[in-house]
């Protein structure tokens, strides 16, 4: 299982092995628990500017895809492994280098590397927040059973929020906040170059500072104030809706899940909650709390440190931060992907042999109930039809006994008859019970109707935008989900 994270500031992957098994309780095949192999060690983050652009602002810079195909080549080399032996994970760009205009295209260049075993994927915020919390934060969440915990994942360009319980997360958000939206020479605090959000900020705050000025103390002051104001009021409920500069500043909203609704008590730490930060700037907010400071101001020509040491000095999160730590938290994403993003079907899906895996950027088009009607299914399937790559459908609820199994595929079988359904494109459901084969055969009359109708079983429902189908292994099939 592979896990890649092209983020603002550095670029890591991370490399495991697991072995497949049955929960003995649930019965479920599962991943046992991985064993990681190599962590590699964070590398900056390529870029360069455009020819044509060779005195561009930041925001226009490209990510260089040479030095980062490099990386690859050797994060795999160290690690002894070669592509093909990739089943799981994934590979994913985050922060401000999402935003880079060729961003999009490192995904043919991780494909053409680790191949469609993993999903690629750029600029997708909701994903990176569930995959810092489950690769930081989800062992302290399961210790801390009940009580809510908020992970903090704070990077070069983002801070990405997710709430959970018991090593589940219910919510998630994104900030444009970060160590490097200013960038400075190392050892002095004179500005090389701004992000448009940190311009916006400028302007909000009335610094009239640009590139090649220096900072005063009051700016730095005022700068690091309001990104701590604005996590803050985040992840605090019955907040005010935000506003202009921090509008301008949210990413992906967050907001407390239906079962917290009922209380107007603000989340307050650490008495109702807990929390935790990760990423790099999150490893320095520990470094400080522990008495750990750099040598020298900004070491690394950002404004990482100026941002950990107010948190840590913030009484809202450090009475939280001083009792508990997660782990990984600086290659939380890398973690979380490799780990956590992967989960494997049961061994009795419906594969016809028309269909040859892996399938990728399978688009999750929406959701039926198992006791769903044929006239429920074939708005669905109408939409499916028009998708060039096929479609992926969730069916929710428990099938009630066999006679449950026969209705649910019935339905499909007549729902697949009335639209005249491709027979070139892929369909594939994909059910949390343990009835993938009957519901497939049933649906195709055993066979003999040639639809390329998958069915996969035993994985758990997810609100994603795309599934990716892995290679079979053993008459299971690794499913990862993106676009959450």
């Amino acid at each position: 299982m592979a896990g890649f994270d092209f983020g603002t500031t550095t670029s890591s992957a991370v490399f495991a092995r697991a072995k497949v098994v049955r929960n003995g309780i649930t019965g479920v095949m599962e991943y046992a628990t991985p064993e990681i192999f190599f962590a590699a060690e964070p590398q900056y983050t390529p870029y360069l500017s455009k020819p044509s652009e060779v005195d561009s602002e930041p925001d226009s810079e490209l990510i260089d895809e040479q030095v980062l195909a490099s990386y690859i080549d050797f994060w795999l080399g160290a690690a002894q492994i070669n592509s093909g032996e990739i089943s799981a994970g994934g590979a994913i760009v985050t922060g401000l280098a999402a935003q880079k205009e060729n961003a999009s295209a490192i995904r043919g260049l991780i494909r053409a590397r680790i191949g469609d075993a993993v999903i690629a994927t750029a600029n997708d915020p909701s994903l990176e927040s569930w995959l810092a919390f489950m690769g930081s934060a989800r062992d302290l969440s399961r210790e801390l059973s009940a009580k809510p915990l908020i992970n903090l994942d704070i990077g070069g360009g983002t801070t990405n929020i997710a709430l959970g319980t018991n090593g589940q997360v219910h919510s998630t958000g994104c900030l444009f906040i970060g160590a490097r939206h200013v960038r400075v020479t190392p050892g002095t605090y004179r500005v090389v170059g701004l992000s448009s959000y940190a311009r916006h900020l400028f302007a909000h705050l009335r610094i009239a500072k640009k590139e090649g000025d220096d900072l005063s103390e009051r700016e730095r002051g005022a700068i690091v104030d309001f990104y701590v104001t604005t996590i803050r009021h985040a992840i605090t409920k019955n907040s005010p809706a935000f506003e202009g500069c921090a509008k301008f500043h949210e990413q992906a909203h967050f907001s407390f899940p239906p079962w917290m609704s009922e209380s107007t008590a603000p989340f307050e730490a650490p008495a109702r909650s807990a929390i935790a930060v990760s990423g790099g700037v999150g490893e320095l907010v520990y470094q400080a709390m522990d008495g750990e400071l750099p040598a020298s101001i900004t070491p690394f020509g950002d404004l990482g440190w100026d941002l950990a040491l107010k948190i840590a000095g913030d009484d809202f999160f450090s009475a939280s931060l001083k009792q508990q730590r997660p782990k990984n938290m600086g290659r939380a994403t890398a973690f979380g992907l490799a780990l956590h993003n992967t989960e494997i079907s049961g061994t009795t899906i419906y594969l016809p042999p028309t269909v040859t895996l892996p399938l990728t950027d399978l688009p999750v088009i929406g959701r039926v109930s198992s006791a769903v009607t044929s006239e429920g299914i074939i708005p669905l399937l109408n939409l499916a039809a028009k998708s060039g790559a096929g479609a992926a459908i969730q069916v929710e609820g428990k099938f009630i006994g066999a006679k449950g199994v026969q209705q649910f595929a019935a339905s499909l079988r007549e729902a697949l008859h009335k639209v005249a359904y491709p027979r070139d494109k892929v369909l594939v459901f994909l059910i949390d019970g343990n009835v993938g084969k009957a519901v497939g055969s049933l649906a195709t009359s055993w066979g003999q109707n040639f639809y390329r109708l998958v069915v996969i079983d035993e994985v758990s429902l997810r609100d994603a935008s795309f599934v990716n189908l892995g290679k079979m292994i053993h008459q299971i099939v690794p499913v990862s989900f993106y676009g959450m």
